[in-house]
């Protein structure tokens, strides 16, 4: 493939000395047209099986399903890839305006597709005419996009600006679609529709038994027009049955829609002609609960979907409850506004998070799991960049958390307190502003945000920094918090704190916004456990927790050698708090802070952390509470890290 392809330009750029740089597809497009061409006459997949640059991913391309495409429909598949996450271009765009991805996929394989569009509208015969137009008339003369679109029109016929102009200027793709489709005796009945609102040529191909029959060609001026397909025997007709087009959604091309699912144990690529959707098999534990087992119903993978959601129950072995995860997110793009899209989703959670023992109105002692359901509808305004190159991306958030939490309530009868289990309902809104830049060299993010409810506001703002060593995947980083209550009506309820989890009551985590093992364990191994937030101090600290405000900087530099290790270092300080060490251990000093070794196993998401170094008054603490050196170890393990699609997620920003 690479040499038929580096050959290829021989032609195109070699005799024909077409401009590269400014017009990209007449060299790289077209030629990987030819290539395409090439590849599936000389290696038919039918007999050499499908041929395509995936399928050196290996047992990863059967696991992935990459390897259902032939050599012209993995190009369908990265063009499909780019439109449906917004970023796609216009072909006609000078090779320095293209990012890096677009070059690739717009440049060459979207060009590749166009061109093959064309010859199925012209026919071989014509179209190999205009090529034969093209090179004998521009062979060392340095061709424009207008000559090309000439020398087509010359064997065709035809007026192509369609295709040369409108096409290849505009980035919108097609989406052909039946209207009003009838049976007659002749044949069909029928309009077409291009969703896209581009105008233009179509196929309609009639079927017996999936067999096909004849093909017709229609011209861009019959679009939502009334038409006919002569073909008494068929039993079925497609759009653009070749596959020939640009068209994003085949699953409308049929007059017999096929609205059977492609399911899957695993998640695979999208199939082109129907929807997917794929079931997996999940294990789950937490202290509460104990062992679960459920499924994950989704159809989240590749290419993106407007709608896509994951469903996952799970049936609790430990207290034979049903808990489990959902998640629904809608995609809306913005063609023409400062917005590149709109993205609404909504968020569900149930699970238990603790486990009280309590005297009930008979006087009986009784030990019952406390749960919670956690539902967070959100809408996210990701703001188009001013320029295309640039490496920072910036979103806006609206969120809204509404918590339904089991808690014991105690009332007195007759001078005896007596417990039941009653749902509260807590909600909290939130405002957050994002920035990250993504560059290769130094990259680094910004958020803001805003929380509040009928009870309390408050304002805090995080920012980190990444260091690039020379070698590759080594630097450091350093992440600056800083936080402060607006108005609180409880007393410190949702004050802000330097060291995740609380030794009286678990984790500060009222929103649920992260998923522990053990979330409402004061001692032990699930005890250490935590969460990279707020102050993110390494080592558990009852100073600075509940404040009015605190102020934290957290450093951590990787050890320039080939293991998962690195030094971190936190220091901070919070409301009172140089009063407070004063009043408790007669210490003089306004600040808190740690430091150690990480193991890192995948950044922020799984580590170990060992401290070396500890402040006076944590000291002091640890040594009053005789806690034991592995008693200080602490670990992350961020399963909203983890999660599949927020990793696809990033990946692709």
């Amino acid at each position: 493939m690479v040499v038929a392809h580096e050959v290829g330009h021989n032609w195109f750029q070699g005799i024909l000395g077409s401009n590269e740089r400014n017009h990209p597809w007449m060299d790289e497009g077209m030629n990987s047209f030819m290539e395409a061409l090439y590849v599936m006459y000389k290696y038919p997949p039918e007999q050499y099986g499908n041929l395509n640059e995936m399928n050196s991913l290996g047992i990863a391309s059967a696991m992935l399903g990459t390897n259902q495409f032939n050599f012209k429909e993995t190009g369908h598949f990265e063009y499909q890839l780019a439109t449906s996450t917004f970023t796609d271009q216009a072909i006609e765009n000078k090779a320095v305006d293209f990012t890096y991805i677009n070059y690739g996929i717009v440049a060459y394989k979207k060009t590749a597709i166009a061109f093959n569009y064309l010859q199925n509208y012209l026919g071989d015969s014509i179209f190999f005419a205009g090529m034969q137009n093209y090179f004998q008339e521009w062979k060392f003369k340095h061709p424009y996009p207008s000559d090309v679109q000439k020398s087509f029109e010359k064997a065709s016929g035809k007026d192509l600006s369609w295709f040369f102009v409108d096409f290849f200027s505009s980035k919108k793709s097609q989406d052909f679609k039946f209207k009003n489709v009838k049976k007659s005796k002749t044949g069909f009945e029928f309009s077409v529709k291009d969703k896209s609102g581009t105008r233009a040529p179509f196929s309609i191909s009639g079927f017996k038994n999936k067999e096909l029959i004849s093909t017709t060609w229609f011209e861009r001026e019959q679009l939502n027009t009334t038409l006919n397909f002569p073909c008494v025997n068929c039993d079925e007709i497609t759009i653009d049955a070749q596959q020939a087009s640009l068209d994003v959604n085949r699953k409308n091309n049929s007059s017999l829609r096929n609205t059977k699912l492609k399911f899957s144990m695993l998640p695979k690529i999208h199939a082109f002609d129907r929807p997917s959707l794929f079931v997996t098999p999940v294990a789950a534990w937490n202290q509460y609960n104990k062992f679960m087992l459920g499924a994950s119903i989704y159809n989240v993978m590749l290419p993106f979907r407007r709608i896509e959601y994951t469903i996952t129950p799970l049936y609790a072995f430990g207290d034979k409850t049903l808990n489990g995860t959902g998640n629904i997110q809608v995609t809306f793009p913005c063609s023409s506004t400062f917005l590149q899209k709109i993205t609404w989703v909504n968020s569900f959670r149930k699970f238990s998070y603790a486990q009280e023992l309590y005297k009930n109105g008979d006087g009986n002692l009784v030990e019952e799991n406390l749960g919670y359901m956690r539902f967070s509808p959100e809408v996210i305004f990701s703001l188009r960049k001013s320029n295309i190159h640039s490496s920072i991306q910036q979103q806006i958030k609206l969120q809204s958390i509404h918590i339904w939490e089991d808690n014991v309530i105690y009332r007195f009868n007759n001078g005896k307190a007596a417990g039941s289990v009653n749902q509260e309902y807590k909600d909290f809104y939130r405002l957050k502003y994002q920035l990250s830049n993504r560059r290769t060299v130094d990259p680094f993010s910004l958020k803001m945000q805003l929380e509040a409810n009928a009870d309390f506001a408050k304002a805090d703002v995080e920012f980190n920094y990444h260091f690039n060593y020379a070698k590759k995947g080594k630097g450091a980083d350093i992440r600056f918090f800083a936080g402060k209550m607006l108005n609180d009506n409880l007393d410190g309820l949702y004050g802000y704190f330097l060291s995740d989890r609380n030794g009286v009551r678990g984790s500060n985590d009222y929103a649920y916004d992260e998923l522990y093992f053990g979330r409402s364990e004061t001692q032990f191994l699930l005890f250490q456990q935590m969460a990279l937030r707020q102050g993110a101090f390494k080592i558990y600290t009852p100073f600075g927790a509940y404040r009015d405000w605190i102020a934290a900087v957290n450093i951590s530099i990787d050890f320039p050698i080939p293991l998962p290790l690195k030094i971190y270092g936190d220091i901070g300080t919070a409301t009172d708090f140089k009063k407070d060490i004063k009043n408790v251990y007669d210490l003089n000093s306004s600040f808190s802070y740690d430091a150690g070794i990480c193991l890192s196993l995948i950044k922020n998401a799984v580590e170990v952390y060992f401290p070396l170094i500890r402040s006076e008054e944590i000291q002091k603490y640890l040594e009053a509470n005789d806690a034991k050196y592995a008693e200080q170890i602490r670990f992350v393990f961020n399963l909203n890290q983890l999660n599949p699609l927020n990793i696809r997620n990033q990946f692709f920003q």
